[in-house]
């Protein structure tokens, strides 16, 4: 598994991914193009928890994982990127490449 999306600072287990690096991500594929095919997922697991934004506090609705092929991440991670500009690490951006076109 692939894990990505675990900020620093979020309420899954070990969150070391610092959300700096996220910003610095430039995807070929369109932003709009991986937002609905990322909203397409189920969430494999959901949290019973809650859960809210690291650098706001805003409630975030649904906490859980989202598993696709060998890829991992928490839902928190929809919610960054449909509020933050931030982008999908170059290998998740190739396993979709051909899914969203």
């Amino acid at each position: 598994m692939t894990f990505f999306g675990f900020f620093k600072g979020m309420k899954y287990g070990k969150c070391e991914d610092d959300f700096d690096d996220y910003k610095k991500i430039k995807n070929h594929i369109s932003r709009d193009k991986i937002l609905k095919y990322l909203e397409s997922l189920s969430i494999s697991a959901v949290a019973p928890m809650s859960t809210e934004d690291i650098f706001d506090g805003e409630e975030i609705p649904q906490a859980g994982i989202y598993e696709d092929g060998d890829f991992t991440f928490p839902a928190d991670f929809l919610h960054y990127y449909k509020k933050y500009d931030i982008g999908i690490p170059e290998e998740y951006e190739n396993y979709i490449s051909s899914k969203v076109n």
